[in-house]
This record gives structure tokens, sequence and C-alpha cells, in this order.
């Protein structure tokens, strides 16, 4: 049985959504416009510069996707360690992706020249400013919808023998 997810926890998640979304799809245009932004010697080349930007992007829609996956499927009783397996996650790529970006950096810069190194540069640096707004909100609103799905409880209950209607089913009255 699927239980529906509440509002506040709906909201935040579909705020975050659509602010991936739409950071993830400027940086496209911007990796496909590409020789709008690069020095044309470098747009000449066979291959299109894509940016680790990009692809951290994606991972992050692939992570709220899967949380939102969780939400709707997940019946269990206590939600915290989802929640703070999805936090540390979603932290996790955040810390790792500035040593992922030195690497391929120094890749760049060893194997192709200063120019590819120069448009790399400056391409990331371009989808960075035109998306940073779009990624603060939505990774707010992904940590605000995690963190209140993290404290609520599933609404329906769950049998057990502390509950009061378990209770009068044992014939003992209630020590309260």
């Amino acid at each position: 049985m699927k239980i529906m997810i509440e509002k506040n926890v709906k909201v935040p998640m579909i705020i975050s959504f659509i602010m991936q979304g739409l950071a993830l799809a400027v940086a496209i245009i911007c990796v496909l416009t590409q020789n709008i932004f690069l020095p044309e010697d470098v747009t000449m080349m066979e291959h299109k510069i894509i940016p680790e930007s990009v692809y951290l992007m994606g991972l992050g829609l692939l992570i709220q996707i899967l949380f939102l996956f969780l939400v709707m499927g997940y019946e269990g009783r206590s939600r915290r360690l989802a929640a703070g397996i999805f936090t540390g996650i979603y932290c996790l790529c955040s810390i790792v992706s500035p040593w992922v970006n030195v690497l391929l950096q120094t890749i760049i810069a060893r194997s192709s020249g200063s120019k590819e190194y120069g448009a790399y540069a400056l391409l990331g640096s371009t989808i960075s400013m035109l998306t940073s707004g779009f990624l603060v909100i939505s990774t707010a609103c992904f940590f605000i919808a995690v963190g209140r799905y993290g404290i609520s409880i599933n609404p329906e209950p769950i049998p057990s023998l502390d509950y009061p209607e378990n209770r009068e089913n044992r014939g003992s009255a209630p020590l309260d």
C-alpha cells in the first residue's frame, strides 16, 4: 500500500526538482552553445568540452529522484535513518566535487594544453555563474524536505503491544 506524501514534504521537493532541473537545463544549453562563450580556435576541436559540474547537477537530480521514490514507497515507522543516508550522500557529493574538479583540470592541463584548459575553466565558471541561484534554492529546499521527512512519523499505526487499542484486548488496565 502506497502512502501519500505529506504536503510539508512534497512542496519543498517539487521546488527542489524544478530548480535542479532548471540548473541542469541551463548547463546543458551552455555546453551545446559553447561556441558562443569560447574562443574560435577552441571551438574548432572535434569534441565538446563538458565541465564536471554538469555531471554533478545530474547526480544531484538523480539523488532527488531516488529520495522521492523512497518517500513514496517507504512504509516503515522510523524515517530518520533514510533521511540521514540521503543527507550524507548529498553532502558527500558536495565535498567530493571540488576534488574531482581539480583532478579533471589537472588531467586536461597535462594532456590537452593551455587553450583547452582555459576553455574548460571559462565554460565551467560561466555555468557556475548562471546556475548558482537555482542550485542554492534547490539544495535548501531538498534539505528542508529531507528534514521534514526525517522527523515525521508514518501516519498509519503499526500494531504493537504499546498501543491503547491493544491494551484492552489483553484484559489488564493501563498503568497511566
